[in-house]
Formats: C-alpha cells, sequence, structure tokens
C-alpha cells in the first residue's frame, strides 16, 4: 500500500486534473484500484505518465509555437510590403482616392491638435452653452450682474463651472453692450 497515491495526491503531487487521471485510465495507461469508497493508482506507473507528458508536451508546445511565430512574423513582413506598395501606387494616381491617401497621410504624420475647436460638434456645443449663459446673464439685475460669483452663475445657466470660467469673459461681455 506504500507505493499507492489516492486520486487527490496524484492530482497534486503532478499537477494533474481528475479528468487526465481517468482519461489515462481509459486509455489503458494506468489501472484504478479501489479499496472500499477510496481509489488508488501505483506511484511508480504516474511518475512514468506524468514525467512523458511534461517532456512531450514542453517540447512540442515550444517547437509549435516557434513555428507559428515565424510563420506570423514573414505574414506581417509581407503585408506591410503590400500596404507600402499599394499607398505608393495610389499616391502616384491623380484620383480623388489618391487625394484622400494624401491627407490622410499627412494627418498621420503630423500631431493632430487637442484643441476642441477644431472639431464642428465642440464647437457647436460651446457656441450654444455660450448663447444659453448669455441670456441667463442679461436676464439679471444689474447688481445681481455684478456680485454674482461664477459657481451660482453655472449652477443658475445649468452649465459646468469650467465652461463658465473659461467664457466668463465672453459671458460678462454681453452686458457691456
Amino acid at each position: 500500500m506504500s507505493n499507492l497515491l489516492s486520486i487527490s495526491e496524484v492530482c497534486n503531487l503532478y499537477k494533474v486534473t481528475r479528468k487526465t487521471i481517468y482519461n489515462w485510465q481509459s486509455a489503458g495507461k494506468i489501472s484504478i484500484i479501489k479499496k472500499g469508497r477510496n481509489s488508488f493508482v501505483e506511484s511508480t506507473i504516474v511518475d512514468d505518465l506524468a514525467e512523458r507528458r511534461a517532456t512531450t508536451n514542453v517540447t512540442q508546445n515550444d517547437t509549435d509555437l516557434h513555428s507559428v511565430i515565424t510563420q506570423l512574423s514573414d505574414r506581417i513582413t509581407q503585408l506591410e510590403g503590400v500596404i507600402t506598395q499599394l499607398r505608393d501606387d495610389l499616391l502616384q494616381c491623380n484620383t480623388p482616392t489618391a487625394q484622400k491617401v494624401k491627407e490622410i497621410t499627412q494627418q498621420n504624420t503630423q500631431t493632430e491638435s487637442t484643441d476642441l475647436s477644431s472639431r464642428p460638434y465642440d464647437t457647436r456645443r460651446a457656441s450654444e452653452w455660450l448663447e444659453k449663459c448669455q441670456r441667463v446673464f442679461t436676464q439679471l439685475d444689474p447688481q445681481e450682474q455684478q456680485t454674482i460669483t461664477k459657481k451660482d452663475f453655472a449652477e443658475r445657466a445649468g452649465v459646468s463651472r469650467g465652461t463658465v470660467t473659461k467664457r466668463w469673459g465672453e459671458i460678462i461681455s454681453i452686458a457691456n453692450k
């Protein structure tokens, strides 16, 4: 009984799952010995199987992985060449598509501006907020226009304090007209 291991011991010692053990049994590689309610496997048989499994998997997986990486690297290099050739061909044409490719290439090589006003949606939204703020500001009585804080004004206008702070000069310029 000293060379017998329980299924749990085999799982822990050899880092295999119960399913692997039962697969080995189904394949006829090991025999499971039942003693009462417990199941045991001979340790010498499991030693051989686990060792062969580890060696085979590592060697085969390393070889397969290296092969796949090499194939992917070659394919990427090939695709880069095709893309470069297509881009060059398009740039030599005088078609609207070639113009578009030139523009996109120029845009990608230049650093893009993060200025929000360069985007039409943000420009429109900012002008709507400014108009709204100016309407609210003109509805205030002159005394309140002089004393209201940016925070209070932002709450009253329903816009962010950042917008009010950024556009405060433009907002109050309406009162000076």
